[in-house]
């Protein structure tokens, strides 16, 4: 449902912990985290994000990048995101998280 809408074409990583923006029933978008190994211990990073067209642009990337983001804070993971999207570059530096 959201491969057409997302650049990179390979599969979807199955250790990636996967979760639904649903709006009025519908469903809006989804963002997959994935454990980030390396030196800093308990690290998550944002694997894929993905918005539908029809939502696109109401600031709900950045809404639904926040909430799954303190999940995970609660639980004491760093949580990060990398991105070359300019939308989303513009919308993070707007944000003050």
């Amino acid at each position: 449902m959201f491969a057409k809408h997302h650049y990179l074409s390979h599969n979807h990583n199955n250790a990636a912990n996967v979760f639904i923006a649903i709006i009025n029933d519908d469903i809006a978008g989804f963002i997959s985290i994935l454990p980030q190994p390396g030196k800093l211990q308990r690290q998550k990073r944002v694997h894929r994000l993905v918005i539908l067209p029809d939502y696109q642009g109401a600031g709900i990337g950045i809404k639904f990048l926040n909430e799954v983001g303190n999940i995970y804070k609660k639980e004491k993971w760093i949580y990060r995101i990398n991105t070359t999207a300019p939308s989303l570059i513009y919308a993070l530096k707007k944000s003050n998280k």
